[in-house]
Protein backbone atom coordinates (compact mmCIF):
# COMPACT_ATOMS: atom_id res chain seq x y z
CA UNK A 1 0.00 0.00 0.00
CA UNK A 2 1.10 3.92 -0.61
CA UNK A 3 2.86 5.70 2.60
CA UNK A 4 1.20 8.56 3.79
CA UNK A 5 2.94 11.43 5.27
CA UNK A 6 0.78 13.79 7.06
CA UNK A 7 3.02 17.28 7.38
CA UNK A 8 2.77 20.91 8.21
CA UNK A 9 1.69 19.62 11.79
CA UNK A 10 1.74 22.10 14.37
CA UNK A 11 0.01 20.26 18.00
CA UNK A 12 -0.09 16.70 19.98
CA UNK A 13 -3.71 15.88 18.81
CA UNK A 14 -3.52 16.47 15.17
CA UNK A 15 -0.23 14.15 15.61
CA UNK A 16 -1.84 11.80 17.78
CA UNK A 17 -5.26 11.31 15.27
CA UNK A 18 -3.30 11.25 12.01
CA UNK A 19 -1.56 8.30 13.37
CA UNK A 20 -4.09 6.56 14.81
CA UNK A 21 -6.01 7.12 11.59
CA UNK A 22 -2.99 4.84 10.01
CA UNK A 23 -0.51 7.87 8.83
CA UNK A 24 3.00 6.11 8.12
CA UNK A 25 4.81 9.58 8.72
CA UNK A 26 3.84 12.80 10.77
CA UNK A 27 5.92 15.99 9.71
CA UNK A 28 7.04 19.41 11.44
CA UNK A 29 8.11 22.42 9.56
CA UNK A 30 11.29 23.88 11.08
CA UNK A 31 11.23 26.52 8.69
CA UNK A 32 9.80 30.51 9.85
CA UNK A 33 9.05 31.32 6.02
CA UNK A 34 6.59 28.48 6.71
CA UNK A 35 3.01 29.34 8.24
CA UNK A 36 2.73 25.97 9.93
CA UNK A 37 6.43 26.19 11.57
CA UNK A 38 7.22 25.00 14.80
CA UNK A 39 10.83 25.53 16.58
CA UNK A 40 13.03 22.99 17.13
CA UNK A 41 12.24 22.34 20.65
CA UNK A 42 8.48 22.40 20.02
CA UNK A 43 8.98 19.91 17.35
CA UNK A 44 10.96 18.23 19.60
CA UNK A 45 8.83 18.24 22.62
CA UNK A 46 5.41 17.45 20.23
CA UNK A 47 7.13 14.22 18.97
CA UNK A 48 7.95 13.28 22.60
CA UNK A 49 4.70 13.42 23.67
CA UNK A 50 3.49 11.79 20.68
CA UNK A 51 5.52 9.17 21.04
CA UNK A 52 4.80 8.09 24.69
CA UNK A 53 0.71 9.15 23.52
CA UNK A 54 1.14 6.22 20.81
CA UNK A 55 2.96 3.56 23.12
CA UNK A 56 0.44 4.18 26.11
CA UNK A 57 -2.20 3.59 23.84
CA UNK A 58 -0.25 0.53 21.83
CA UNK A 59 -0.51 2.10 18.29
CA UNK A 60 1.78 1.93 15.21
CA UNK A 61 5.09 3.78 15.42
CA UNK A 62 5.28 6.24 12.52
CA UNK A 63 8.06 7.62 10.87
CA UNK A 64 8.95 11.40 12.71
CA UNK A 65 9.95 13.60 10.10
CA UNK A 66 11.57 17.14 10.34
CA UNK A 67 11.33 20.02 7.17
CA UNK A 68 14.47 22.18 6.61
CA UNK A 69 16.23 24.28 4.00
CA UNK A 70 19.82 24.20 5.21
CA UNK A 71 23.12 25.71 4.07
CA UNK A 72 25.64 23.39 5.47
CA UNK A 73 25.93 19.92 6.32
CA UNK A 74 26.46 21.09 9.49
CA UNK A 75 23.04 22.94 9.79
CA UNK A 76 21.75 19.08 9.58
CA UNK A 77 24.18 17.57 11.84
CA UNK A 78 23.04 20.38 14.43
CA UNK A 79 19.55 19.78 14.12
CA UNK A 80 20.13 15.72 14.37
CA UNK A 81 21.89 16.21 18.06
CA UNK A 82 19.25 18.88 18.72
CA UNK A 83 16.02 16.25 18.18
CA UNK A 84 18.56 12.78 19.26
CA UNK A 85 15.97 10.49 21.51
CA UNK A 86 12.68 11.89 20.07
CA UNK A 87 12.13 9.27 17.48
CA UNK A 88 12.66 11.18 14.23
CA UNK A 89 13.90 9.12 12.00
CA UNK A 90 13.64 11.52 8.98
CA UNK A 91 15.02 14.84 7.44
CA UNK A 92 13.57 15.89 4.83
CA UNK A 93 15.44 19.31 3.01
CA UNK A 94 12.98 21.29 1.26
CA UNK A 95 15.11 24.38 0.17
CA UNK A 96 17.80 24.43 -3.24
CA UNK A 97 20.09 22.69 -1.57
CA UNK A 98 22.89 20.86 -4.29
CA UNK A 99 23.62 17.09 -4.44
CA UNK A 100 27.03 18.19 -3.41
CA UNK A 101 25.05 18.84 0.49
CA UNK A 102 23.52 15.30 0.32
CA UNK A 103 26.47 13.80 -0.53
CA UNK A 104 28.58 15.53 2.26
CA UNK A 105 25.54 14.58 4.96
CA UNK A 106 26.09 10.69 3.67
CA UNK A 107 30.12 11.31 4.46
CA UNK A 108 29.77 13.01 7.77
CA UNK A 109 28.02 10.13 8.88
CA UNK A 110 23.87 11.46 9.18
CA UNK A 111 21.92 8.43 10.66
CA UNK A 112 18.72 10.46 9.67
CA UNK A 113 17.44 9.27 6.59
CA UNK A 114 16.87 11.92 3.81
CA UNK A 115 14.24 12.97 1.59
CA UNK A 116 14.75 15.77 -1.01
CA UNK A 117 12.33 18.25 -2.20
CA UNK A 118 13.02 18.64 -6.27
CA UNK A 119 10.37 21.19 -7.50
CA UNK A 120 7.88 20.62 -10.67
CA UNK A 121 7.83 23.37 -12.66
CA UNK A 122 10.02 26.11 -13.40
CA UNK A 123 13.64 24.91 -14.41
CA UNK A 124 12.33 21.77 -13.98
CA UNK A 125 9.42 22.04 -16.67
CA UNK A 126 9.93 19.24 -19.10
CA UNK A 127 10.33 15.71 -18.34
CA UNK A 128 14.21 15.40 -19.15
CA UNK A 129 15.31 18.24 -16.57
CA UNK A 130 13.02 16.62 -13.92
CA UNK A 131 14.71 12.82 -14.10
CA UNK A 132 18.15 14.93 -14.21
CA UNK A 133 17.64 16.79 -11.60
CA UNK A 134 16.10 13.29 -9.28
CA UNK A 135 18.88 11.55 -10.37
CA UNK A 136 21.54 14.09 -9.08
CA UNK A 137 20.07 13.93 -5.78
CA UNK A 138 19.28 10.13 -6.25
CA UNK A 139 23.00 9.28 -7.07
CA UNK A 140 24.35 11.71 -4.29
CA UNK A 141 22.59 9.29 -1.80
CA UNK A 142 18.89 10.33 -1.12
CA UNK A 143 16.85 7.83 0.52
CA UNK A 144 13.52 9.29 -1.28
CA UNK A 145 12.91 12.26 -3.57
CA UNK A 146 9.87 14.59 -2.93
CA UNK A 147 8.10 15.90 -6.20
CA UNK A 148 6.67 19.21 -5.13
CA UNK A 149 4.84 22.02 -6.79
CA UNK A 150 7.58 24.85 -7.51
CA UNK A 151 6.29 27.50 -5.50
CA UNK A 152 8.02 30.95 -4.45
CA UNK A 153 6.75 30.24 -0.18
CA UNK A 154 7.95 26.89 1.41
CA UNK A 155 5.00 24.03 1.85
CA UNK A 156 1.22 23.54 1.35
CA UNK A 157 0.71 25.92 -1.65
CA UNK A 158 -2.64 23.66 -2.43
CA UNK A 159 -1.36 23.47 -6.23
CA UNK A 160 -1.23 20.72 -8.08
CA UNK A 161 1.74 19.93 -11.26
CA UNK A 162 1.55 17.64 -13.92
CA UNK A 163 1.27 14.44 -12.96
CA UNK A 164 2.70 13.41 -15.82
CA UNK A 165 6.17 14.61 -15.38
CA UNK A 166 6.05 12.79 -11.79
CA UNK A 167 4.99 9.63 -13.28
CA UNK A 168 8.44 9.71 -15.41
CA UNK A 169 10.55 10.20 -12.39
CA UNK A 170 8.72 7.38 -10.73
CA UNK A 171 9.82 5.27 -13.59
CA UNK A 172 13.47 6.80 -14.44
CA UNK A 173 14.05 5.79 -10.92
CA UNK A 174 12.32 2.31 -10.46
CA UNK A 175 14.66 0.42 -8.28
CA UNK A 176 16.53 3.15 -7.07
CA UNK A 177 15.94 6.41 -4.80
CA UNK A 178 11.62 6.38 -3.20
CA UNK A 179 9.43 9.09 -5.25
CA UNK A 180 6.88 10.76 -2.84
CA UNK A 181 4.30 12.64 -4.39
CA UNK A 182 3.36 16.47 -3.14
CA UNK A 183 1.62 19.36 -4.12
CA UNK A 184 -2.31 19.74 -3.94
CA UNK A 185 -3.17 16.85 -3.26
CA UNK A 186 -6.88 16.49 -0.90
CA UNK A 187 -8.80 13.43 -0.42
CA UNK A 188 -10.85 14.01 -3.77
CA UNK A 189 -7.57 13.93 -5.96
CA UNK A 190 -5.23 11.50 -4.03
CA UNK A 191 -6.93 8.02 -5.60
CA UNK A 192 -6.64 9.76 -9.35
CA UNK A 193 -3.05 10.88 -7.98
CA UNK A 194 -1.73 7.66 -7.09
CA UNK A 195 -2.75 5.85 -10.18
CA UNK A 196 -1.21 8.18 -12.12
CA UNK A 197 2.44 8.42 -10.70
CA UNK A 198 2.38 4.98 -8.79
CA UNK A 199 4.51 6.64 -6.70
CA UNK A 200 6.04 4.79 -3.22
CA UNK A 201 3.99 7.41 -1.11
CA UNK A 202 2.29 10.59 -1.19
CA UNK A 203 2.83 14.21 1.00
CA UNK A 204 -0.08 16.17 2.30
CA UNK A 205 -0.56 19.01 4.23
CA UNK A 206 -2.95 22.08 3.07
CA UNK A 207 -5.15 19.90 1.41
CA UNK A 208 -5.88 18.42 5.00
CA UNK A 209 -6.64 21.37 7.34
CA UNK A 210 -9.53 23.25 8.49
CA UNK A 211 -7.16 26.29 8.77
CA UNK A 212 -3.06 26.90 8.55
CA UNK A 213 -1.44 25.06 10.90
CA UNK A 214 -4.98 22.98 12.23
CA UNK A 215 -5.90 19.73 10.74
CA UNK A 216 -9.40 18.15 9.70
CA UNK A 217 -9.36 14.73 11.10
CA UNK A 218 -12.57 13.93 8.75
CA UNK A 219 -10.06 14.97 5.93
CA UNK A 220 -6.92 13.21 7.50
CA UNK A 221 -9.12 9.57 7.37
CA UNK A 222 -10.67 10.06 3.98
CA UNK A 223 -7.16 11.03 2.57
CA UNK A 224 -5.53 8.31 4.14
CA UNK A 225 -7.96 5.51 3.20
CA UNK A 226 -8.53 6.69 -0.41
CA UNK A 227 -4.67 7.17 -0.84
CA UNK A 228 -4.31 3.20 0.34
CA UNK A 229 -7.20 2.28 -1.28
CA UNK A 230 -5.04 1.99 -4.73
CA UNK A 231 -2.32 -1.01 -5.21
CA UNK A 232 0.95 -0.01 -6.39
CA UNK A 233 2.78 -2.89 -8.34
Amino acid sequence: MVWVKICGLTNVEDAVTAAALGADALGAVLVEASPRFVTAERARGMFSEVRGELLGRGLKMPAFVVVTVAERPEDVLKLEAELKGTGVMCVQLHGEEPPSLVRALKKQGLKLRIIKKVGVGGANADADELIRSAAAYDAAGADAILLDTQAETLGGSGRAHDWRLSRAVTFALQGRAKVILAGGLNPENVEAAVKTVRPFGVDVSSGVELRKGKKDSEKVKRFIERAKSVRVE
